[in-house]
């Protein structure tokens, strides 16, 4: 009969032989190779998206008018994020699988768990895709007077989930879900 100490003894020349085996030591230098990729992907790609971004933002607003930088930086900001999650997760599912991990389970439950979360905020979801239609038609920029949701203000703010207006009348901040904006009255564009 083994004694306490003899048996962490064994585990761990266990975990030793097991950590220097040749193939795990191959599996962690590919995921370190997996890591500096994705990393360098981030990078690459994240200049890419501010630059394109940039680009199309600069060509639509034309020569007449200045750049929006809100408008820019917070596109760049969703876009950024959005694409460094997918290149993060496709790392760290490519890493599991190459510690012989099965993933398919995994991608089971987080497309269920996806599911049930999308049910649960349907709101939410609601709000966030609005506030990408509201940018990316470019309904109303920070600092112009509109009207949404029946309340007059200056735009404070917006962002995917809501849009933040100030009275400067009655001194009242409005936060506005965008989901609830149906109809935008912009009362700083000239149309003519």
């Amino acid at each position: 009969m083994f004694s306490v100490h003899q048996n962490i003894d064994l585990a761990i020349n266990n975990i030793i032989k097991y950590m220097t085996a040749p193939e795990v030591i191959f599996s962690i230098l590919k995921a370190i190779l997996i890591l500096a990729t994705a990393l360098v992907v981030v990078k690459f790609g994240n200049l890419f998206i501010s630059k394109a971004i940039k680009t199309l933002v600069s060509k639509k607003a034309g020569t007449k008018s200045k750049i929006p930088g809100e408008r820019i930086t917070t596109l760049t900001e969703v876009f950024n994020s959005f694409f460094t999650l997918l290149v993060w997760t496709t790392a760290l599912l490519t890493i599991l699988s190459e510690f012989k991990i099965n993933i398919a389970p995994i991608l089971a439950s987080l497309g269920i768990v996806g599911l049930a979360l999308s049910m649960g905020a349907k709101n939410l979801i609601q709000d966030y895709l609005s506030g990408i239609v509201i940018l990316l038609e470019d309904q109303y920029r920070i600092g112009e007077k509109v009207e949404l949701a029946g309340k007059v203000g200056e735009v404070k703010e917006i962002n995917l989930r809501r849009t933040i207006l100030f009275n400067s009348e009655d001194k009242k901040t409005c936060y506005i879900p965008n989901g609830e904006v149906k109809t935008v009255v912009n009362l700083s564009r000239d149309i003519s």
